[in-house]
């Protein structure tokens, strides 16, 4: 009980339910110190402070206790009504507020308000503080209070949000105060700002320049911005590892292989980089060359092949020169009409290069006779006569020999009969001999042909 003058009221009630009453003034009397006390704000914001005014009679000390680890004591003077304290630490505290007299009896007031302390720490972290591309930001709320707090972004494009999380895109290059507001449930407000930074890439393509892949060569590589704002900061091209400084730049290349090529682009302060590698083949140059088989070529033996003694290639254009083409390395063809042909390869390999070689094929018509320019009768059973070995579809009228002295010493019409080297039953030297031929062609023409050969023993 505190110091004071009290009522007294007596009320007295019958088994008839009847009562009386009868009420005292100012009867009770208690001596002591007394004191009540007020708060100008029962919520703050630490850290704030808090004005406790005090109405005292008969008080020598006072000691308030703000229930934060805090205890003032003061003597009473005159001037003395009030006492003010800076709540730091949230929470709510219950002060306690004593009072003492002369006669050390001691009082504590009661009715004291609670106080509601909020203190806000807005915190913002993110994925990233400096970004390279278009890519989503998730910003992360790191924030406390005491009290229940809600929560808005600002993310200083125009764009807000009220989400705990944040997650933004932002569209264009530039630097943005991204701004995160709270709002405890007792009034405390506070905002945290983190600037983020969007450098946009180059968006860039690489175009190789070359007429062809071959060694020795010159090949440019060129960079190329599709982001026409951009700036490089500084570019840098490898090969096989070694750095080559520019974002356009032409290299001698003398020795075929696989090389090694990349590039890295350093934008934004350093931050960011684009960079991408791959393998480029070199090869040498082809050398195109190629022979065919048989040599003397007629309608009766019409198929040629062709074989190719090319070099550093890979692909084959072979062109016969009757309109007709193959594309393997080795092929065969065959004529239908006599001429002369010229054939052409075109040798080339996956580096763009290419060479040609062109030999005239000649293709004699069908009435063509066909002999060997030489033969070994010596008995081994290989090349041991001499004759016709073709006429086509010639009638063979006469088929003569004769020894260098111009004597005949072989005759036939027979087409299959051919000549051992002997002549009265001796054998024929070692020599040139020369032969000659009459036959008739399809068309009733007649035909001669003369040529030599050689005896070898």
């Amino acid at each position: 009980m505190t110091a004071g003058k009290f009522d007294v009221e007596f009320i007295s009630t019958n088994i008839d339910g009847c009562s009386d009453t009868i009420m005292k003034p100012d009867y009770i009397v208690v001596k002591g110190p007394a004191a009540n006390a007020t708060v100008n704000k029962t919520q703050i914001c630490s850290p704030d402070s808090v004005k406790f005014n005090m109405s005292m009679s008969d008080v020598a000390f006072f000691v308030w206790n703000f229930n934060d680890g805090t205890i003032e004591s003061k003597a009473l003077t005159s001037d003395i009504d009030s006492i003010s304290h800076v709540y730091s630490k949230s929470g709510v505290v219950n002060p306690i507020f004593s009072i003492i007299d002369s006669n050390n009896c001691v009082v504590v007031v009661p009715d004291i308000p609670s106080i509601a302390i909020d203190s806000l720490r807005p915190s913002i972290s993110a994925s990233e503080i400096t970004s390279c591309n278009l890519d989503s930001i998730e910003f992360t709320n790191n924030s406390t209070s005491y009290f229940q707090s809600t929560f808005s972004w600002d993310y200083g494009d125009d764009n807000v949000s009220s989400d705990s999380v944040g997650v933004h895109k932002f569209g264009t290059e530039g630097t943005y105060d991204v701004k995160l507001m709270m709002a405890s449930s007792i009034g405390c407000l506070d905002t945290t700002i983190l600037q983020h930074t969007l450098y946009l890439g180059p968006s860039e393509s690489l175009t190789v320049t070359n007429d062809y892949f071959c060694v020795p060569t010159n090949t440019i590589l060129q960079l190329n911005y599709g982001n026409g704002s951009f700036i490089a900061e500084d570019v840098n091209f490898t090969l096989d590892g070694a750095n080559i400084s520019g974002d356009s730049i032409g290299i001698s290349f003398t020795e075929a292989k696989s090389y090694d090529i990349g590039y890295q682009i350093t934008y934004g302060l350093g931050y960011c980089s684009e960079d991408s590698s791959f393998t480029h083949q070199y090869y040498e140059l082809p050398e195109a060359e190629f022979d065919f088989s048989p040599k003397n070529l007629s309608l009766q033996i019409p198929l040629v092949f062709f074989t190719s003694s090319s070099i550093n290639s890979t692909l084959w254009d072979w062109q016969f020169g009757d309109g007709n083409t193959q594309n393997i390395e080795n092929p065969g063809h065959s004529y239908i009409e006599a001429n002369n042909y010229p054939v052409q390869l075109i040798v080339s390999n996956p580096g763009g290069c290419k060479d040609t070689a062109i030999a005239k094929i000649a293709i004699a018509p069908g009435d063509i006779i066909r002999l060997p320019n030489a033969f070994t009768p010596n008995g081994d059973g290989f090349n041991d006569e001499f004759g016709i070995i073709f006429a086509g579809n010639m009638e063979i009228l006469s088929f003569k020999i004769f020894n260098r002295w111009g004597n005949l010493v072989f005759r036939t019409s027979d087409i299959k009969e051919k000549w051992d080297g002997i002549f009265k039953d001796k054998p024929q030297n070692h020599g040139t001999y020369v032969y000659y031929i009459k036959g008739r062609n399809e068309n009733g023409e007649i035909l001669e042909y003369k040529g030599n050969f050689s005896l070898i023993r």
